[in-house]
């Protein structure tokens, strides 16, 4: 069997109440980066097949891959899927509504189904852009998700970037940050590192800890906040217990006791935060 007979059975095999069941039980957020995922596996089999009957394959730039999401479902299903807000069209569902997604600062791994941004041209990306150049070239309110892996310790204005990734960023949308905490063992090996990070470096933008309210006019709902630790630590569990605070927010002091007393010794890796853009209309 050849790579394209494979992703033809994988296309054709997949039932349709498969998509039905996740269609109901999963966020929407997690159900299209699933779906877009599962595209790019795919090889992107086109729509039809060519004169010898073997099914078309076509390579499409991301921003059209964001704009017309495709995923299987029964071969030659003819009638709409309304569970998934779409319409089957020779075997495949047509999302009518696909996650938008920006990854800024793409770099070579760009986040599938993502538009890139980047300031090198020798990277991935679909937009070259200066990150410390404000504005991006993207209208309010554009994308569903904005992420950003090992991008803010490096731009030379953490505010005003923070503040530029919420404005592109619709309301209820997600905005997504890595990046090494700054203990970290290998933060010193990158002369292109700007800016110090640890657990509390976003609060200013949560309006219920923010200590200074002339800083910024940004409002983000925290969704995750993890902090990795060397992996010493992390066999031992430590690294679980300074994060139990997500499961139990009673637990938060240890996170805290970690990052005042500890964390030069216990040292911290990489960070992952995760918040929702609050603005006008979709406050809590």
């Amino acid at each position: 069997m050849t790579q394209i007979d494979a992703l033809e059975t994988f296309r054709s095999g997949i039932p349709k109440k498969f998509f039905e069941y996740f269609a109901e039980r999963c966020r929407y957020a997690t159900l299209t980066k699933l779906l877009s995922i599962g595209y790019t596996f795919r090889g992107r089999v086109e729509r039809g097949r060519n004169a010898t009957g073997t099914p078309k394959c076509i390579k499409s730039d991301n921003m059209n891959i964001v704009n017309n999401l495709a995923v299987p479902t029964q071969k030659r299903a003819s009638q709409p899927v309304d569970d998934l807000d779409g319409r089957v069209s020779d075997g495949f569902l047509i999302l009518s509504n696909p996650m938008k997604i920006l990854d800024v600062g793409c770099g070579a791994n760009k986040y599938p189904g993502a538009i890139g941004l980047d300031y090198n041209a020798k990277t991935d990306a679909d937009v070259i852009h200066d990150l410390g150049d404000f504005p991006y070239p993207f209208a309010d309110n554009e994308f569903d998700l904005v992420v950003s892996f090992h991008v803010i310790e490096h731009v030379p204005d953490v505010m005003g970037f923070v503040t530029e990734l919420y404005r592109i960023t619709k309301p209820g949308g997600h905005v997504r940050f890595v990046t090494p905490h700054y203990t970290n063992p290998d933060w010193a090996s990158d002369p292109t590192h700007k800016n110090h990070l640890n657990s509390y470096s976003f609060d200013t933008f949560i309006p219920e800890k923010r200590n200074f309210k002339f800083y910024t006019d940004v409002n983000l709902k925290p969704v995750r906040r993890y902090a990795g630790l060397a992996n010493l630590w992390r066999s031992l569990g430590i690294e679980w217990l300074v994060n139990l605070d997500h499961r139990r927010p009673g637990m938060r002091f240890i996170r805290q006791f970690w990052e005042h007393y500890l964390c030069t010794v216990i040292r911290g890796k990489e960070m992952d935060f995760e918040f929702e853009v609050i603005k006008e209309g979709n406050s809590h």
